[in-house]
């Protein structure tokens, strides 16, 4: 029987591909729009609408559905492009970055081979530590994962319905139109609960998404009743979904709980304009801008776009770090001109050829390509045309990057020294005047004060491209820190029997130092033993501070702080030693805390305890400055890393040391252990890494200050 679905090519689509992929570059660029991410789900409901009215109209007209053609068409389009960007993104990481970043881009790009990069990205933004980690420059194929996971049930569920309706006699239109009803309400219902409850897992989840795809699959269903619509009700349809999906990016932000209900605003818009531009009107946006020949273009090599950009602007930014807005403009031209390349002789090639098509469908291709022989000479010429220009496009893109990465970094070494002196107070003995006359009175002293002067990186073991970025807490220390309550006799360091207690609270900051506190119990003879009661993700202190990348530590957190508050009052300890991170939190009602409450709440939750400690240490956390997954590259320097101490830290650490000193406790302040007399802190001292992310000492450094920290915990009063 003969299709009621329309089959004219929709040119305006095509411009609203080209919508969609621009905020998604703009965001990833350049960090604004910061909602440009929802032209992810503008691309779900254009391509619920194409692949949904394709198989519409081959069920209606055919009675069937061919499973080979169909996924033999999904190949041809998505494979060719993907795996050049997966080929060269591997060996380009493997090759030139290497490292533990290198072998992790190897499993991404495997796990996005088998179009499961989505449940591998969600899996790994469950892990507190993995959520700091540099982006994957294949993260963003997560995407193509959820829409390939869709195709693999809606066709059966379409060719299932349509054959249940013509055995039952019911009306095929209705029943496709109940189940996409059916898909769409049930997804967005569980979108609406998992963003709330889990939002990592919510937002790579196909489950979360399908609602996006189906409907646009509903709307193709009901396009042939959308036509009869009067004119000016589509064009001011159109006007609205495009304003929408512009809103929508400009009011959203990471902050936003997404999917969710605010999916809505950008999907139902996408389907807006598409319903708006099924009749041609001249005062239409689908006539004036999206059908505009240069919209169709980027429209056309959208996908080579999505797929190109972001793999290239995250390898700049390992090579060196993007800190400028002209290095970003660089970067996008350059991979602009990559895409466009990808597109000319990858993509289109591709799909012009016969690669996987059946005999009878290469002959229809051959005689194709034998009557169009009269346009090849024009078709070699316009694509010659396009190499040339993203030859010199790239070209121009590369040395600008180089002389402006040179000039740059010449400046920044020039006024390194400077910015110290000019910003940084004092943080132990210097000489009268502030100068860096200063004499190194310890070896740890002198090893910081020669890596802050270093011009190269050192011989590390373990290399320093394995250890930035990698967790190397071990696993008995790491144990104790999940959302599950520690047994207390697993998570006890040095002699159980020790006369005196000290218990570590606090988040993965203080997770991260109690290797060095592990050693100290350890090296007290039998007098100490340090109970840790820590945990990843929580911050101790008396107020309700989501932990948005994970919710089982949300969810796990507030009870974790009063069984140890619980404990401390039982085993009555002669100290606790508290460290949170003092990197800015936000409450439940997305508010960041100022000084002042973060100090209140502090002093709320060490009250519920404090008459059962003989001393309270408040022990305080590495200088964050400049986070050495970003910094560190193997075209970078040690001036590159070199950061000091902020204002932020130094205002936290000043407000912690009075509540120390107001309520008879110790503070110790760490910054002797990490910077110069100057405030200037080294991403390496000696051979090893400092820090593997922001704020996470490693264990190899905490051992490297053991006796320092021991030193500071007799002063404090741990002797």
């Amino acid at each position: 029987m003969k299709s009621p679905l329309p089959t004219h090519w929709r040119g305006d689509i095509q411009g609203l591909r080209a919508v969609a992929v621009g905020l998604v570059i703009a965001d990833h660029v350049f960090h604004w729009p910061f909602g440009g991410f929802i032209g992810v789900d503008v691309f779900f409901v254009i391509s619920g609408f194409l692949i949904g009215g394709l198989l519409l109209r081959e069920v209606t007209s055919t009675g069937s559905i061919s499973f080979k053609n169909f996924y033999v068409r999904r190949a041809r389009r998505i494979l060719p492009a993907s795996l050049a960007t997966l080929f060269v993104t591997a060996f380009a990481f493997a090759l030139v970055i290497g490292g533990q970043r290198g072998q992790a881009v190897l499993i991404d790009s495997a796990y996005a081979l088998a179009f499961a990069a989505n449940i591998h990205f969600a899996a790994s933004g469950t892990d507190y530590f993995a959520a700091g980690q540099p982006p994957s420059p294949l993260q963003h194929f997560w995407s193509l994962a959820v829409e390939e996971q869709f195709y693999l049930a809606w066709p059966a569920l379409l060719l299932i319905t349509f054959l249940l309706c013509r055995r039952w006699k019911r009306s095929f239109p209705a029943a496709m139109l109940m189940l996409s009803t059916f898909l769409v309400a049930t997804s967005l219902a569980w979108s609406i609960w998992s963003s709330g409850n889990s939002p990592t897992t919510a937002y790579f989840s196909t489950f979360t998404r399908a609602w996006e795809l189906g409907l646009g699959a509903a709307l193709a269903g009901i396009m042939g009743w959308l036509q009869r619509l009067p004119k000016a009700v589509l064009v001011a349809s159109s006007w609205a979904g495009l304003a929408g999906i512009l809103l929508s990016s400009l009011v959203f932000s990471a902050a936003t709980v997404f999917p969710g209900a605010a999916a809505a605003l950008p999907v139902v818009s996408a389907s807006l304009v598409i319903a708006g531009g099924s009749r041609a009107s001249r005062w239409s946006p689908n006539t004036l801008i999206l059908a505009n020949p240069v919209f169709r273009y980027f429209g056309n090599a959208s996908y080579s776009l999505y797929l190109w950009h972001w793999p290239i602007y995250v390898f700049a930014g390992a090579l060196y770090p993007l800190a400028n807005f002209s290095d970003r403009i660089i970067v996008l031209i350059l991979g602009v001109a990559i895409s466009l390349l990808s597109f000319h002789f990858i993509e289109r090639p591709v799909l012009k050829s016969s690669w996987l098509l059946g005999a009878q469908s290469r002959a229809t291709a051959a005689r194709g390509r034998v009557n169009s022989r009269g346009k090849v000479k024009a078709g070699i010429r316009r694509n010659q045309w396009v190499a040339t220009s993203c030859a010199l496009l790239a070209a121009t893109a590369v040395s600008a990057s180089l002389v402006h990465s040179h000039n740059l970094r010449s400046a920044e070494a020039a006024s390194v020294s400077a910015t110290a002196v000019q910003e940084i107070t004092p943080v132990s003995p210097a000489s009268p005047n502030g100068s860096s006359s200063h004499v190194p009175s310890s070896p740890l002293e002198a090893a910081i004060a020669a890596a802050v002067s270093a011009n190269r990186w050192p011989d590390a073991n373990p290399p320093l491209s394995d250890a930035v970025g990698k967790n190397d807490i071990s696993k008995d220390i790491a144990s104790c820190a999940s959302p599950a309550i520690p047994v207390t006799t697993r998570c006890t360091w040095g002699d159980a029997g020790a006369a005196k207690t000290a218990v570590i609270i606090g988040d993965s900051t203080a997770v991260a130092y109690t290797t060095a506190l592990r050693s100290v119990a350890e090296g007290s003879a039998g007098q100490w033993k340090f109970i840790s009661e820590a945990m990843f993700g929580c911050t101790f202190v008396d107020a309700d501070i989501p932990n948005v990348r994970n919710a089982e530590a949300s969810q796990a957190c507030p009870g974790r702080r009063e069984h140890a508050a619980a404990l401390i009052n039982e085993i009555k300890p002669q100290a606790v030693i508290i460290t949170n991170t003092y990197e800015p939190r936000m409450d439940a009602n997305g508010k960041i805390l100022s000084d002042a409450e973060w100090t209140r709440a502090l002093a709320s939750y060490v009250d519920s305890f404090r008459q059962s400690v003989g001393k309270i240490i408040y022990l305080a956390t590495p200088p964050s400055g400049k986070d050495v997954q970003k910094c560190y590259t193997l075209l970078s320097r040690p001036a590159d890393c070199l950061t000091h101490v902020s204002s932020s830290w130094a205002s936290r650490a000043e407000a912690e040391k009075k509540l120390a000193s107001e309520e008879g406790g110790a503070y110790v302040d760490s910054r002797p252990w990490f910077c110069d007399a100057l405030g200037r802190c080294p991403a390496f001292v000696g051979s090893s890494l400092v820090k593997f992310d922001l704020v996470h000492i490693t264990a190899t450094y905490a051992t490297e200050i053991t006796p320092e920290v021991r030193a500071s915990l007799a002063d404090a009063g741990i002797q």
